[in-house]
């Protein structure tokens, strides 16, 4: 028995030791971990410090490693647009070599490494016709314009002179004005306007040698690009499996295919919109110098390019291009200048009605709000690039949000139909006895209008 006693006395000893040892361990390791956390704290803010300290260094740096990798961004973007062409070709050659019976792993190799081949060799022969048919003329144009437009503006200078001493003597203030504004008008014309066509045309000249080294930089990041493209294509689906290996290795999987699956719907959001864009401009170019040309009207070819160009740009692209183009024109003839901004006017009204959605799609999937809230945004960060890339970008962002609210909305069991909020005033949610969950959906009340009479209308007596 005292035995037994001994042997008890030892054990809720032992035990009471152990629960202060874990105890005390586990104090420790919580203030450990506290310590850590505050030592993280304090080396984030004094790294932030010297990064606010040397941001000029390191945007300095960030350049350097920018243009050391400017030809693998040619080549990932050469390949970005290359891609659609070249699943193409491999799917009509794979669909031949099927129907023979000879699609094996040495034939589907081939078949990829001739697709891309040709489908680069398709894109230089693009760029090559594109320049063969625009560049000349675009020149052409050029240089008649500057050669032309002193003559022109001190012409139509002229032809307003007199269009205002037709109108004078009518009234003392309309005789003021119009003397004023020509004043106005012909000092801007012969000290401003052509100071800065000669100031141009000094400041090109002078910039030949350096336009040669940005001619040179290009044409090797181009030529270095086209071959980072061929590696890109022919081996996408061994860097889509690395990209894939990593995501999973550095995130849980859950995580890991939300990424995926938004990278994939950014690829789907950027080829909808860039590739459909460029298509689409093409077309607006391609009409507007056929009907330039069937009126007779002057740098047809230039402001075909610039109308091409521009409208790249979405909302604001037709203004962008319309505006320069039309004053170009009006110098010549205003009378032509009005034609020209009636064609852009009905090209941008097929574009946006017919042209646009039939080659875009719903590949943006936001609202014109939207569209013009991410063209000013991006526009004001980056530019013209920004206004380019702004939308599908935007798109994105507004995909993901809006499928986060919706998840959201749906543990909570309530509708994802945004006409359900428009007019709602609450929401009444509520659990039966079985657990489950009734929603009821209050809206506000139908708005009346009282009924309106004319005091002066009375009803005829009978």
């Amino acid at each position: 028995m005292d035995k037994y006693d001994n042997e008890k006395h030892d054990g809720e000893a032992s035990e009471g030791f152990w629960r202060r040892y874990i105890s005390d361990d586990y104090l420790i390791k919580k203030n450990i971990a506290t310590g850590i956390m505050l030592f993280s704290v304090i080396a984030a803010c004094i790294l932030l410090y010297f990064i606010f300290q040397k941001i000029s260094l390191i945007i300095k740096c960030l350049g350097l490693v920018l243009k050391a990798i400017m030809p693998v961004i040619y080549g990932f973007a050469i390949a970005f647009v290359i891609n659609p062409v070249m699943v193409y070709l491999e799917r009509f050659f794979s669909g031949m070599e099927y129907s023979k019976g000879r699609l094996t792993d040495r034939t589907k190799k081939v078949i990829r490494i001739s697709s891309t081949l040709f489908s680069v060799v398709f894109a230089v022969w693009c760029v090559y016709i594109l320049i063969r048919l625009i560049l000349p003329q675009t020149i052409d144009s050029i240089y008649m314009l500057v050669q032309d437009l002193p003559e022109q503006s001190v012409e139509f200078s002229n032809n307003i002179m007199e269009f205002v001493e037709k109108k004078r003597g009518h009234s003392e203030n309309l005789d003021y004005a119009i003397e004023h504004a020509t004043e106005y008008f012909n000092n801007w014309l012969e000290n401003d306007f052509l100071n800065s066509i000669t100031t141009l045309s000094k400041d090109f000249a002078s910039g030949v040698f350096g336009m040669v080294n940005v001619v040179y930089k290009f044409l090797y990041n181009l030529i270095i690009g086209i071959i980072v493209a061929v590696y890109v294509l022919i081996s996408k689906e061994k860097f889509a499996g690395q990209s894939k290996k990593m995501l999973y290795g550095i995130f849980k999987t859950k995580q890991a295919n939300i990424i995926i699956h938004y990278i994939r719907r950014a690829n789907d959001i950027f080829v909808g919109f860039i590739i459909g864009k460029l298509i689409d401009s093409a077309i607006i170019g391609v009409l507007c110098f056929v009907i330039t040309s069937i009126f007779s009207i002057p740098y047809a070819m230039l402001i075909s390019f610039i109308i091409g160009i521009t409208n790249i740009i979405p909302v604001f692209g037709p203004f962008i291009g319309a505006i320069p183009s039309c004053i170009l024109v009006l110098i010549v003839s205003p009378m032509q200048a009005l034609y020209l901004a009636v064609i852009i006017l009905i090209l941008q009204q097929l574009d946006g009605n017919i042209i646009g959605p039939h080659i875009l799609g719903d590949s943006i999937g936001i609202s014109a709000f939207w569209v013009l809230f991410s063209i000013l945004l991006f526009g004001s960060l980056m530019g013209v690039p920004g206004m380019i890339i702004g939308v599908p970008s935007f798109a994105l962002f507004y995909a993901i949000v809006k499928d986060i609210i919706e998840s959201i909305l749906a543990r909570k069991h309530l509708n994802k139909d945004t006409k359900t909020y428009i007019q709602l005033d609450y929401i009444d949610v509520s659990e039966d006895e079985e657990d489950t969950v009734n929603v009821e959906y209050h809206q506000l009340a139908k708005q009346t209008f009282p009924s309106f009479k004319l005091p002066f209308i009375r009803k005829k007596k009978k």
